[in-house]
């Protein structure tokens, strides 16, 4: 259970690593920044309900509840289909493609979440990585996850 419990801390932060920092006003749309924007009007209402459905499928498969684990698969396969599907979107729009293809492979490392989170712990190498990635275009003055100071450094 404290493996899930990391698992949906992880996926909570992975998306505020992904999303678009800053102010949204005045970008071009097409822009990194413009599609940075839309893909986290998309994610960020949906953040909450993704992480409790994660934990409702690791919880289920612990206990081994063949019906709730189909009820919260179906409930985290949705929302991921409509995150995936924004992000997406964003990877067709941009004329960047090293961006679009950042995108795509959040995209395909959020699907592979999917497949893995009945397991007993998920590899999310490939999904931090896919984040990181994505968070350098749409944050590029912030540090990255593994960049920033630690809580005793200056």
């Amino acid at each position: 259970m404290r493996g899930r419990l990391a698992m949906a801390a992880v996926a909570v932060g992975l998306f505020a690593v992904a999303g678009c920092g800053g102010d949204d006003g005045g970008s071009d749309a097409s822009d990194p920044a413009g599609i940075c924007a839309d893909i986290n009007q998309v994610v960020d209402p949906m953040v909450a309900d993704f992480n409790s459905a994660l934990m409702e499928v690791g919880s289920a498969a612990a206990r081994e509840d063949e019906a709730a684990l189909a009820e919260a698969s179906g409930r985290l396969s949705d929302l991921v289909a409509q995150i995936v599907a924004a992000i997406r979107e964003g990877a067709e729009r941009t004329s960047d493609e090293e961006f679009g293809q950042a995108l795509e492979a959040y995209a395909a490392a959020l699907e592979g979440l999917l497949e893995q989170a009945a397991g007993p712990q998920p590899d999310l190498t490939q999904i931090g990585a896919a984040a990181e990635r994505v968070a350098a275009i749409c944050n590029p003055s912030s540090p990255g996850p593994s960049e920033a100071p630690g809580p005793n450094e200056q």
